[in-house]
């Protein structure tokens, strides 16, 4: 067994023998399977990052790959497609809201838009 994981299990169980400790000694502190899944998360992102283990598969459950180690070095321009064929936007004729008598004269002018004031 190479090194880095020894080590990085070896922390693992550290970890976990001192929640159990802390259990042991206090019984009002309990151990969580979240208390487990927190001690296990940077034993496992550690891993993927020096490349010590290339996937993690829990079937039916989780599957986690080292692409995002992968994904992190890839440069984003190259992913990104420019928008070509938008339609520009043109101004449209706005008015004041007015009384009903206003209506034909915002018909007339074919008025697209109202501006409403309140107070």
């Amino acid at each position: 067994m190479d090194n880095t994981i020894a080590v990085s299990v070896g922390g693992f169980f550290l970890v976990l023998a001192f929640l159990v400790f802390m259990r042991a000694k206090n019984s009002r502190f309990e151990v969580k399977l979240t208390d487990v899944v927190v001690a296990v998360t940077p034993v496992v992102v550690f891993l993927f990052v020096t490349h010590r283990v290339s996937s993690v598969e829990i079937p039916g459950v989780l599957k986690m790959e080292g692409a995002f180690d992968d994904a992190s070095k890839t440069v984003i321009v190259k992913q990104v497609t420019p928008l070509t064929g938008l339609v520009q936007a043109e101004p449209i004729l706005i008015e004041q809201k007015g009384g009903v008598d206003q209506i034909p004269k915002l018909l007339e002018e074919k008025t697209e838009g109202l501006v409403f004031r309140l107070g």
